[in-house]
């Protein structure tokens, strides 16, 4: 998991670096791995439409359709112009 005491102070950089980080576990199905590292951002940044739509991604790959939908529409909720979750919801 990035920190800040990694090589910058810049939260949101952090923060991009660790979904970028979870979005590559989750290709390479690390699923468990990708989950915690989501988690870990909606923790600090409960705001983060980016993190809710790929832990719905993951949440859709193990089959739980439910919770990744529930993601999908938080994600939604977070930033309506984040046109992925939509089409996702609308799929």
């Amino acid at each position: 998991f990035v920190t800040s005491q990694n090589l910058t102070d810049d939260s949101f950089l952090i923060q991009q670096a660790n979904i970028g980080r979870g979005r590559v576990l989750f290709v390479l199905g690390r699923l468990d791995e990708a989950k915690a590292i989501l988690e870990q951002v909606i923790a600090e940044n409960s705001q983060s439409a980016e993190a809710y739509f790929y832990l719905g991604e993951i949440y859709s790959a193990q089959g739980d359709q439910v919770k990744a939908r529930a993601n999908w529409r938080e994600a939604y909720n977070q930033d309506r112009t984040f046109t992925p979750a939509l089409e996702r919801l609308q799929s």
